[in-house]
């Protein structure tokens, strides 16, 4: 699968102020930090950054169980506009958003989904519920995050279609499986 591009550029104050936050997490100096260490990074006094969120982000970025400086900024920059894209859209500020909201949000965070595609990510991300947090926001963008790369996969021409036969099907699925179980 391909790397995550970069959602946000990152200026030069805001490098450096990731840099140390970064060498804080990394608590062996070696370079890259851990899933347990990124877990650390975005969890708040407020709330705690789901272990299942930080697994999926990390397989997200790489294979090897650890991230980069380079890959770290990447995810801050997705996770802060996943966190613009929901609260912008929290027009209440209860911490939730509904469904009629889901669609602007994602298309906010880079998502475009036609209304039975998101009627199916709610069903799927909601599980019944009337509305969803930022976490399962998160966790609901993280899994398209995961798609996009797994499509992209596929995609070689770069056309913005793929043709399956039976056999890509499997292989996409799994992909997309292994990348999204914790």
């Amino acid at each position: 699968m391909q790397p995550m591009q970069p959602m946000i550029p990152v200026d030069p104050a805001r490098q450096q102020m990731l840099m140390q936050r970064f060498q804080s997490l990394d608590a062996d100096r070696s370079g890259f930090i851990d899933v347990n260490e990124l877990r650390r990074a975005f969890s708040s006094p407020e709330a705690e950054f789901e272990l299942s969120n930080a697994i999926a982000l990390m397989r997200l970025m790489s294979p090897r169980g650890q991230i980069s400086f380079q890959e770290f900024a990447q995810l801050d920059s997705f996770v802060e506009s996943t966190r613009g894209a929901f609260m912008a859209f929290d027009m209440n500020r209860d911490g939730t958003i509904s469904q009629p909201e889901l669609c602007p949000a994602l298309a906010r965070a880079g998502f475009n989904f036609s209304p039975g595609a998101i009627s199916a990510l709610w069903v799927a991300f909601a599980r019944g519920q009337p509305s969803i947090n930022y976490t399962t926001f998160l966790s609901l963008t993280t899994f398209l995050m995961t798609c996009r790369s797994v499509f992209g996969a596929m995609d070689t021409q770069r056309t913005g279609i793929v043709s399956f036969n039976l056999d890509s099907f499997c292989l996409c699925s799994l992909l997309a499986q292994v990348n999204r179980s914790a």
